[in-house]
């Protein structure tokens, strides 16, 4: 539970800091706003990164984060820094 609280933390204030909104969960996932889901989903798939597309939840902006370790989290909120850039 200490890996998933820590890693959960990185990644939500890391997207945070990268303007993202990043909805409070209790859950091991995080919903997060970007804006169109379906375009960053394919842009995260091409990367090697699955995340939920939430459009089907009727969340078209939102798109929802597994919790993984820490080096996994790492990976994504730098591949989405890039991608923001």
């Amino acid at each position: 539970r200490q890996a998933v609280t820590q890693s959960k933390s990185f990644l939500s204030a890391r997207l945070e800091n990268l303007g993202f909104s990043v909805q409070p969960s209790a859950a091991n996932f995080l919903l997060v706003r970007v804006g169109d889901a379906t375009g960053w989903s394919d842009k995260l798939i091409r990367q090697g990164l699955a995340v939920r597309d939430c459009t089907s939840f009727g969340l078209p902006e939102y798109i929802r984060v597994g919790i993984r370790p820490l080096a996994d989290c790492q990976r994504l909120a730098e591949v989405m820094a890039g991608l923001t850039d």
